[in-house]
Parts: C-alpha cells; sequence; structure tokens
C-alpha cells in the first residue's frame, strides 16, 4: 500500500507544480498584451510614399511642404483620396524640387507632405 501513497503524492507534487508553470504563463502572455499599444499598425505605401490617414507616424518628422487644394466629398475611397495627395505631392516635389517620404492627411483642406528625421 505504501508504493501507491508515494505515488499520489508525487502526482500531486507533479500536478501541482504543472498547474503553477501553466497559471504563472498564462498570467505572462496577459501582461506581454497588455504592454503592447494596440494602436499601432503599418500604413499603406502609395508610388513609394508612406500615406496616413487622419493619423500620424510615430518616428520624428518636419514638415516638407503643404498640399493645398483637396476638396472633401467628391471621392468615394480612402485609396482615390490617398492616390490624389500622393499625385499632388509628387507633382509639387517635382517642381519645387523637394523630396518627402509620405504624406499626412487629415481635414482635407490642408495636408503635409513630411520627411522623416
Amino acid at each position: 500500500m505504501k508504493p501507491s501513497v508515494k505515488f499520489s503524492r508525487l502526482g500531486l507534487i507533479i500536478l501541482t507544480c504543472i498547474s503553477t508553470i501553466l497559471i504563472l504563463s498564462a498570467t505572462v502572455d496577459s501582461m506581454n498584451h497588455q504592454d503592447k499599444d494596440l494602436s499601432l499598425s503599418r500604413v499603406q505605401k502609395m508610388s513609394g510614399k508612406y500615406v496616413f490617414i487622419n493619423s500620424e507616424p510615430i518616428n520624428e518628422y518636419e514638415v516638407a511642404f503643404e498640399i493645398k487644394g483637396f476638396t472633401l466629398g467628391h471621392f468615394d475611397t480612402p485609396d482615390e483620396i490617398s492616390n490624389f495627395v500622393v499625385k499632388n505631392a509628387l507633382k509639387i516635389s517635382g517642381k519645387d524640387h523637394k523630396d518627402f517620404d509620405g504624406v499626412i492627411i487629415g481635414s482635407g483642406k490642408v495636408d503635409i507632405a513630411i520627411k522623416f528625421k
């Protein structure tokens, strides 16, 4: 009878250790998930330029130039808006020899082209 009692105690110890490890693992995973900034995402690129719509890059940047003349309401999709703004930015960039890395599309009145630092 004693061998079965030792096995039960050993089994209980092993079961307790495994349960503790699983609980700690789940707690660490939960803590890691809470530390993440869930608002981060990848942005789309058009013509090799980053497009930020109603958002802002995390990396530091400076305003390269403004993109004016954007009229809200005559575009059906965000892609159409992005294409329009990026094309205008590329025209300005070529004409004025101003380099830029992306555009920030906001209210639609004045959007900006940016250059990362």
